[in-house]
């Protein structure tokens, strides 16, 4: 947990993380909150060396133990960044409200832009989303590089895009990602990283400008392809994001955002599922 702790904070408090991960002791969401506050005071810092304590570097071998610290950061109001298998983003906390208004104020965007939530598994998303597309199409463009939209179940949290009823639903091929989104146990509310108004990111340095507000950064090198091409879609190295599709209504799609996967979305479709396209 040393990552949460900026460089010139005594010794002492060092050792008290340290004593806490070895013997396991102690309330681990209280003790998050306690260490997730202590940064958050601390971010004004601009130690080069502080804001380097704040990446984590993801390898094969810890990316199920990071995965686990990620979320404990997640349940406790935190923001962290983390790769996906499109673009870096900002993840928090879709039920948390103070955590959403955060991520907003960290980003610099609208409140009135919707931010689309982040699951681990297909068989979550009628919990969270009113699906109207048969299971087939959601596993055809699940986990991949898509954000499909659909009507909002009521057990999301209403402040979350309150002036819509619709609902962005992301799995991204990331094992990381994805275990990051089972240990949390909840929607991931997910958005790039970087300002608004500015290009998407690839890799950590591109947004290093943000650092200083974040509680963690888990870093998975420089982005440019995912680690299994399962739908063997569209997936070259670009900065456009996800495909963005609305199947909020039964028989039609609409392409939001074109995106990195948008031919062969608008080819699975129209050609397997005989769905219109509404250029509304």
């Amino acid at each position: 947990m040393l990552f949460l702790i900026r460089r010139n904070f005594r010794f002492t408090m060092s050792n008290i993380i340290n004593s806490h991960i070895v013997s396991g002791s102690g309330s681990s969401g209280n003790f998050l909150r306690t260490t997730t506050s202590i940064s958050r005071k601390l971010n004004c810092l601009d130690d080069p060396d502080s804001l380097r304590k704040l990446v984590v570097h993801l390898t094969s071998d810890n990316v199920s133990v990071l995965a686990k610290t990620g979320a404990e950061i997640i349940q406790s109001g935190g923001i962290i960044a983390i790769p996906t298998d499109t673009l870096y983003g900002l993840a928090a906390d879709a039920q948390n409200n103070e955590a959403i208004t955060r991520l907003y104020e960290i980003k610099g965007r609208d409140s009135k832009k919707p931010i689309a939530i982040c699951l681990s598994e297909i068989n979550q998303v009628q919990k969270w989303a009113k699906v109207a597309v048969p299971y087939q199409l959601l596993e055809d463009f699940l986990p991949g590089p898509v954000t499909l939209v659909f009507q909002r179940q009521s057990y999301l949290n209403p402040k979350l895009n309150p002036d819509t009823q619709l609902i962005g639903i992301r799995i991204p091929n990331y094992n990381f990602t994805r275990e990051l989104a089972m240990a949390c146990n909840g929607p991931i509310a997910l958005t790039s990283a970087n300002p608004s108004s500015t290009p998407s990111t690839i890799s950590p340095e591109e947004f290093k400008s943000l650092w200083h507000q974040l509680d963690c950064v888990f870093d998975g090198g420089k982005l440019g392809c995912v680690e299994s091409d399962q739908q063997n879609l569209d997936q070259s190295l670009d900065r456009s994001g996800s495909t963005v599709i609305d199947l909020s209504k039964e028989g039609i799609f609409r392409i939001i955002r074109p995106g990195i996967a948008y031919e062969k979305s608008i080819q699975i479709l129209k050609s397997k599922y005989l769905l219109e396209e509404s250029l509304e």
